[in-house]
Formats: structure tokens, sequence, C-alpha cells
């Protein structure tokens, strides 16, 4: 019998220095490669999570986000693409 209800995990790569958050709520860690387990899902069903990540880049905040949609069970990767920052020419 197979069980109803089961953790997705969502692996994120982004910049080791960005700071991460999911669904606003900010993570701890701090390497290239983060892995996240969600509370136990309903199988069959899909669920969304936004991930957002920020980083310094040129002394500015650069952010960037994805909504990501898990399945119980199974594994989501997303890779978190910074813009460039430029700066106006006068």
């Amino acid at each position: 019998m197979l069980d109803r209800f089961a953790p997705a995990t969502i692996v994120i790569n982004l910049p080791a220095e960005a700071k991460l958050m999911i669904d606003d709520v900010v993570t701890t860690s701090q390497t290239g490669t983060r892995l996240f387990s969600t509370p136990a899902l309903e199988t069959g069903k899909e669920f969304y999570y936004t991930v957002k990540g920020e980083l310094l880049r040129d002394g500015r905040t650069v952010t960037t986000s994805e909504r990501v949609k898990v399945q119980a069970g199974q594994q989501t990767r997303v890779t978190l693409e910074f813009p460039a920052v430029s700066v106006a020419q006068r």
C-alpha cells in the first residue's frame, strides 16, 4: 500500500553567499547547493513554493525568485540566476 502523504525535496543551486528564502522564510544554509524538504504532502496533488535569492553585488542588492511546483515523494531542481548589476551611463 502506498503512503498517502510524503515530503517533497527541492534542490536549489545559487551562489554560496546568497541569502535564500522559501515562502518568505529565510534559510540558514550557506552553500551553493541547498536542500529543502517540505512537510508531508498529499500524493497525487501539486503544491507550489516560492524560492527567492538575494545577493549583494557591487554594493547593490539583487534579487531573483521562482515559483516551484512540487509533488509528494519527488525531487525538484531549481537554479536561481542573478541578473548582472549595471551602472547607468551619464
